[in-house]
């Protein structure tokens, strides 16, 4: 897990001073989001032009047991209160639980991703 964070991080203002990049500025950064939004918009619409009977969804599968009992099990040694019932109790335990200087941030992003299984496309008619 600890990888994936330190791979993230390649991105970051930090990580950029370091490399001699020069901070890149919120408006390029909201300016960069909104492209993305947009580029997003122009595939659904070509996606809809294509397949007008059709729709692609996303969905997440349900957690594995296994997998959640052990995370229940890891906080629960580690002392953390982090609350399982629901997804909006998980995420607002994580926000609680954790300060805001770099390495609480880095925590509740390591404990986010293994809480976190990816997105599936599935089409439907």
């Amino acid at each position: 897990m600890a990888q994936s964070v330190e791979r993230r991080g390649l991105t970051s203002q930090d990580t950029l001073g370091r490399l001699g990049v020069p901070p890149i500025p919120p408006t390029l950064c909201r300016l960069v989001e909104e492209f993305m939004l947009l580029a997003n918009m122009a595939v659904a619409h070509k996606i809809h032009r294509a397949f007008p009977e059709q729709a692609l969804l996303r969905r997440h599968p349900p957690p594995q047991t296994r997998m959640l009992n052990d995370l229940v099990e890891f906080c629960d040694q580690m002392g953390l209160p982090v609350d399982f019932s629901s997804a909006g109790a998980l995420n607002k335990s994580l926000t609680q639980t954790f300060g805001d200087d770099k390495y609480s941030l880095a925590r509740k992003e390591v404990l986010t991703n293994m809480c976190s299984r990816p997105m599936q496309a599935i089409g439907s008619n």
